[in-house]
């Protein structure tokens, strides 16, 4: 470890890094829209967690992140004592969205018809099986 320190400082020392006048970030333009300070009123944003309940868990998971419905899902735990679900509703909340926060048992026939969705929608998953992996994803304008 030491050996890899003392060659990244080598590294620094013989290439320093050329200094960058600071950002006037109030300057920039948004990413989030116009910023005409409309939001989309009582717009649903569906949120589906897709994660097992605690009695769904292969043989090889802990459950110390779970609970009883996939909403309880807390990958942070112990940093955060609060379930993702809650945190992105929360998100939601503040970018002016209603959020419905469900699981694959309660959002699952309307996420998986094939027709359009009504309005914006994300799903957080956990990993699947022995590692596979499942996205985060959100559709929709999230902008309006």
């Amino acid at each position: 470890m030491l050996g890899l320190a003392r060659r990244i400082v080598d590294a620094a020392r013989q290439s320093p890094a050329e200094h960058e006048p600071g950002v006037d970030y109030d300057s920039l333009p948004t990413a989030f829209g116009a910023g005409t300070g409309e939001t989309p009123g009582n717009q649903r944003l569906r949120i589906a967690m897709v994660a097992p309940r605690r009695s769904e868990l292969p043989e090889d998971r802990g459950a110390y992140h779970y609970g009883t419905a996939a909403r309880d899902w807390d990958p942070y735990r112990p940093l955060s004592s609060r379930a993702l679900a809650d945190h992105v509703a929360d998100l939601v909340r503040g970018l002016g969205y209603r959020p419905d926060v469900g699981d694959l048992h309660e959002h699952g026939a309307e996420l998986l018809s094939g027709g359009s969705p009504a309005g914006p929608r994300c799903s957080s998953s956990t990993p699947g099986p022995r590692g596979s992996a499942r996205a985060a994803t959100c559709s929709g304008d999230l902008t309006r």
